[in-house]
């Protein structure tokens, strides 16, 4: 037996791409910006500026350029006016330009470094900023010079004055009843100061919009305007805000102390009142299960952990989970026996509407247990049930492949490729299966492990002579992508795939440990937990799990099997963390006429790295651990 589970280390690079257009805090000078098109997304950088998927502006009588960096005294938006209509020049018109007061209409930071991908960071200033400058915005801004260039092409002052509202731009003789009098020029710059600090709350590479603009008058005589129209503009500023440190990723899997949100029998509850007592699942339709905002599942789940229960079907059959939204699938979470009371967990992916549906072969009560979810941004892939491996002549599997090979041989192992199938990627480092034993030769039992190990002494689905049984399990894939089906009888088997684990340092599958194995004659993996005989009736005990057989000190869960022996009567198992109150639920159920009854699940740990387990009936236990995880378990 293997004394510790195979590491499968990852190495994560973050590549910060930071665009061209970002201009960094500095004291020098740096290149002029220029203003560019948007939305046309799709041609080269033409003005080398990597900011050309930007919002347009008219583009014909203004334009505003950017000179230096973002910060106090550091930054000028230069306003560049153009009147064509000065060019015409009369003894009777004159020309000026009345410059209104720049305002920060937006920023947006580039995702990825990419400016073509332009995410919002705030509609004013103040959302720039953890504590925002003091003073209003019109604060923040300064005229400070300006040039005109009159039609002859002579440059004279340009003068930039007034309130934020009336600031002229104007030359010649600089009186105001004589502006250009005798020729307007028909250019003009007005420089404007943007007196703000640098940002600190951003996302990174940004871009600050500032609305820029004015009216451009023909006047009768001195300023008194005939005619009139306001043009605008907008300057993109380019500013390196601070680059917040990454929100850390959900974990693999979030376990759950066990709540009840299915039990279909009169008179029992749930633990929320809902979907109780509603009667037997009627042979071949599909319950549907509402799970989002239940049992602290949120609503934005990708899948579900349950523990499902088939109670007195009134014949042979199974019980299929699946997303509501999708069709039945030809694939089995539980199969049972006519009057069993059988139990198996599985991973299931939710409908967009977050719910899961359960069709049942035969008339069944059924109740389902959550004890845990998938969160929206976990490394785990949930899948709608595939089956990989059939072994059965005539039936097939999601591609043919692994499909009607017949019976396998007592002590034979078997193949099955993974990987790129069923929706498995193709860099997946383990995956949630259930494997069902059909019509077994003889007693015994199976064991799905990766190929490039020796078969595992624990094992996952026990099965009698001519029975049908299933369980689920989490198996780390073999380098080629590959797991294993080692039979220790002759028997027809099936192997589903319901999720797929990819790459995760919170998460580290392995070859199966025992933690726990109660018989006077069998071993743990550490000489730990093992010999004591049967769990009392009633009972309670905790197992460590944290810092044995070479796994992490700091654990939040464990997928393990949990084998039920030679029990006393009818009864059930239930694991917990044990500082949490001991939950109305079971992870395990075994009649008293069973020789060994397994099932797996993903079960909480408490702060110290532990787990309870609470016997009804006086039981021999064995509990197997196949994956951990935790903050960095697999650094």
């Amino acid at each position: 037996m293997r004394t510790s589970l195979r590491i499968v280390r990852s190495v994560v690079v973050i590549a910060l791409l930071v665009s061209a257009a970002v201009i960094g805090v500095s004291t020098a000078p740096a290149p002029v910006a220029e203003a560019a098109s948007f939305p046309d997304c799709t041609g080269d950088d033409d003005d080398n500026t990597d900011v050309d998927c930007l919002p347009t502006n008219d583009g014909n009588d203004v334009n505003a350029v950017v000179l230096g960096v973002f910060g106090s005294g550091n930054l000028t938006v230069r306003t560049s006016f153009n009147y064509p209509a000065c060019d015409l020049y009369t003894e009777t018109k004159s020309c000026f330009w009345s410059v209104s007061k720049p305002q920060i209409t937006g920023c947006y930071y580039l995702k990825n470094g990419d400016p073509k991908q332009l995410e919002s960071c705030g509609g004013s200033y103040e959302d720039f900023y953890k504590e925002p400058p003091a003073g209003s915005s019109n604060d923040h801004f300064d005229y400070t010079s300006g040039t005109a260039t009159s039609f002859s092409g002579n440059v004279s002052q340009l003068r930039c004055a007034g309130s934020y509202s009336t600031v002229y731009a104007y030359g010649g003789d600089q009186r105001t009843d004589f502006v250009w009098r005798t020729r307007g020029p028909n250019t003009a710059n007005c420089d404007i100061a943007v007196n703000l600090p640098v940002p600190d709350n951003l996302q990174g590479p940004s871009l600050v919009r500032v609305r820029v603009g004015g009216t451009i008058c023909e006047a009768d005589s001195g300023t008194n305007c005939s005619k009139s129209r306001g043009v605008s503009d907008y300057a993109w500023i380019p500013v390196s805000g601070p680059v917040p440190p990454p929100e850390p990723p959900d974990p693999p899997v979030e376990p759950e102390s066990p709540e009840r949100i299915v039990d279909t029998r009169e008179g029992e509850e749930t633990s929320d009142g809902l979907q109780e007592g509603e009667g037997l699942v009627e042979a071949g339709t599909s319950k549907e299960v509402e799970v989002a905002g239940r049992a602290n599942v949120p609503d934005d789940a990708k899948a579900v952990i349950i523990n499902a229960i088939a109670v007195g079907p009134d014949g042979n059959g199974y019980l299929s989970f699946y997303p509501c939204d999708e069709d039945v699938p030809t694939t089995s979470s539980l199969n049972y026996q006519r009057g069993q009371v059988v139990a198996n967990s599985a991973i299931v992916k939710m409908s967009g509407d977050g719910d899961i549906c359960v069709f049942s072969l035969r008339d069944v009560h059924v109740v389902v247990d959550v004890t845990g979810y998938i969160g929206a941004d976990s490394t785990v892939v949930p899948l709608v049930p595939a089956r990989l491996a059939e072994s059965r002549e005539e039936e097939e599997t999601i591609d043919d492949e692994s499909a009607g090979f017949g019976k396998v041989d007592a002590k034979s192992v078997t193949e099955v490729d993974v990987a790129g199938r069923g929706g498995v990627p193709d860099d997946a480092v383990a995956v949630a299966v259930n494997l069902a034993a059909v019509q077994a030769d003889g007693n015994g039992n199976l064991r799905v492990y990766p190929c490039s190990d020796e078969p595992p002494l624990a094992s996952n689905v026990n099965v009698t002579a001519g029975g049908t049984r299933a369980n689920s399990a989490i198996v780390a894939l073999s380098d080629t992508g590959s797991v294993c089906v080692y039979s220790s009888t002759s028997t027809d088997f099936i192997l589903d795939v319901t999720a797929a684990f990819l790459d995760d340092p919170d998460f580290l599958p392995g070859d199966p440990v025992r933690l726990l194995e109660t018989r006077p004659t069998e071993q743990t993996v550490d000489g730990q937990s093992q010999g004591a005989g049967k769990l009392d009736a009633k009972s309670t005990t905790r197992v460590q799990v944290a810092g044995r057989a070479g796994l992490p000190d700091d654990l939040d869960f464990a997928a393990v099997n949990l084998t039920a022996v030679e029990p006393d009567g009818n009864g059930y198992a239930t694991g917990y963390p044990c500082d949490e109150d001991l939950p109305d639920t079971s992870s395990i159920n075994f009649s008293a006429n069973a020789i060994a009854t397994p099932n797996s699940g993903v079960l909480k740990l408490d702060a110290d790295g532990g787990v309870c387990i609470y016997a009804h009936e006086s039981v021999h236990m064995v509990m197997d651990a196949s994956a951990v995880g935790g903050d960095g378990v697999n650094p």
